[in-house]
């Protein structure tokens, strides 16, 4: 039987630590922060496809990326000339980056502009951002000058540096990029918006809290740290838990963008890490980036395979999430007009011992969320209000949840299943209605075994048109429906069980 909790004196645990740096340095640090001199991963190389422009956005600013076989660049997503879109254009045999309005063409190494109407005209350089390739990832730098040189080098696993990672998880989601820092390490919604007990060995109770501490690391980078044991805290008893000798489970977050989570043995062991990248595209929407790995081994499954079972279990939070989202941007847009701050703790309710980690974040993402570039152009701009108004209302879940544009659309090797799913689907059904017409006609001339071969054969191809027609749906369009939602409900109470009578209420 489930454990309640006392919220009532959970509040006691959610404290914060600072483990190498003063709370005043800390907050110096904070204040000053930069979002412009951070690297960011912005998508899996794979993803980019060679020698084709490819659109990708930071802080609602749209750049483009071109990868050719021995370089990666990235300039504005606007010709210099009339500001057209250039992922709408080309490139060269040589490389270049050419528009398809009239032509104009940009060198990736210099930004030097051709202009074929004016081969000896003199225009002025266009403004390339520093791009580079590392952990199978493509990072941009949305800064140029001396600010790019001095800017810390991305930040990727030391087991991800080499240059043949496999690609992982890709998805855009219309979701603020706070919110989903949040989303990631708040572990307690893994009970009931997953159903997966796995979640609970990363929750915090009063007899086995989380500890968490705050620093700089050696680059400047901001980085709070959870650790607790890999023990049931909400529920009595946990099949994933090792009683006999607990492993330790440890979250990570380093600004701006890299969160990773494991557990590991006394000896820093471990046998499964998952990392993310959450790329803050814009107001209201935010790219998810993830990988799952087991250090030491490069193979997995297909990369199309993990998406199939990734996509339903983000398909489980993130419509809550779009849902939350437009009363917390109404909150920090209305705390910004009023030139306030915003206070997440007076915003949400910190209740559970298992927020502590969330209440660390929540602070860093008070103090440097207002100094994200462009975050509250709305106030001033009837164009940047209308470009952002999506996110202060609640679409749909047809919407919200589109599995098309969020993930197929950005991930090669999904497009490349669907592809071939639907390709299969139709050759497998039309053998299969070949074979049932040829075993009629065996059945009337033969008989025997031979119909039941022709029949066992065309039951086979239904079989496989069948499956390919499922993975056509799971990623072609919208799945998460009402009733799929209903069904997870109904399946909380198998690892929670209701408890009438009983209050989780803390006393007034």
């Amino acid at each position: 039987m489930a454990r309640p909790i006392n919220l009532r004196t959970s509040m006691r645990s959610v404290t914060i630590k600072h483990a190498t740096s003063s709370s005043s340095s800390s907050s110096s640090s904070t204040s000053s922060y930069d979002w412009t001199r951070q690297w960011y991963a912005v998508s899996w190389v794979t993803d980019i496809p060679l020698n084709t422009p490819y659109k990708t956005t930071l802080f609602d600013v749209d750049y483009v990326v071109v990868r050719t076989p021995s370089d990666v660049y990235a300039t504005r997503d606007a010709c210099p000339h009339r500001l057209a879109s250039l992922a709408e254009g080309r490139v060269t045999t040589d490389g270049r980056l050419q528009c398809a309005y009239h032509g104009w063409s940009i060198e990736g190494d210099t930004g030097d502009i051709h202009v074929p109407q004016a081969p000896r005209g003199k225009v002025p350089c266009a403004t390339m951002y520093p791009c580079m390739v590392k952990g199978g990832l493509v990072w941009l730098l949305p800064c140029e000058g001396a600010d790019a040189v001095t800017a810390p080098p991305p930040y990727v696993p030391e087991e991800l540096e080499h240059d043949d990672v496999a690609a992982g998880v890709v998805r855009d989601v219309p979701i603020d990029f706070s919110l989903l820092l949040e989303n990631v390490v708040d572990y307690d919604h893994g009970l009931f918006a997953h159903q997966v007990s796995g979640f609970d060995l990363y929750c915090g109770s009063l007899d086995h809290p989380q500890e968490v501490s705050t620093s700089y690391d050696a680059d400047g980078r901001f980085e709070v740290t959870m650790t607790t044991k890999a023990l049931p805290k909400v529920l009595e008893t946990n099949s994933l838990s090792d009683t006999a000798s607990p492993l330790t489970a440890t979250a990570i977050f380093k600004s701006p963008q890299f969160v990773s989570a494991c557990r590991f043995d006394d000896e820093g062991k471990t046998s499964f890490k998952t990392v993310f990248w959450l790329v803050p595209t814009g107001v209201g929407r935010s790219r998810f980036l993830s990988k799952g790995y087991a250090p030491g081994k490069k193979k997995g499954l297909p990369r199309w395979v993990q998406h199939l079972f990734i996509n339903r279990f983000l398909d489980q939070d993130s419509h809550l999430l779009v849902t939350e989202q437009s009363y917390v941007l109404a909150e920090e847009f209305k705390a910004a007009a009023e030139k306030k701050p915003l206070k997440r703790d007076r915003v949400y309710r910190y209740a559970s011992p298992g927020e502590k980690l969330l209440a660390a974040i929540g602070k860093w993402l008070d103090t440097t969320v207002p100094k994200q570039p462009g975050r509250y152009d709305a106030l001033k701009s009837v164009a940047a209000l209308a470009r952002i108004a999506p996110a202060f209302t609640t679409a749909p879940r047809e919407i919200t949840l589109d599995r098309w544009s969020q993930h197929t659309a950005v991930c090669a090797d999904s497009q490349a299943m669907l592809r071939n799913a639907r390709w299969l689907a139709c050759i497998a059904a039309a053998a299969a209605a070949c074979l049932a017409y040829r075993g009629v006609q065996v059945l009337a001339s033969q008989g025997g075994w031979y119909c039941v071969a022709h029949c066992a054969f065309s039951a086979v191809c239904l079989f496989v048109s069948a499956v390919s027609a499922w993975i056509v749906t799971e990623f072609s369009g919208f799945r998460k429906t009402a009733l799929s939602r209903d069904a997870d409900l109904r399946r909380i109470p198998t690892l929670f069980p209701d408890q009438p009578g009983v209050s989780h209420s803390a006393t007034p």
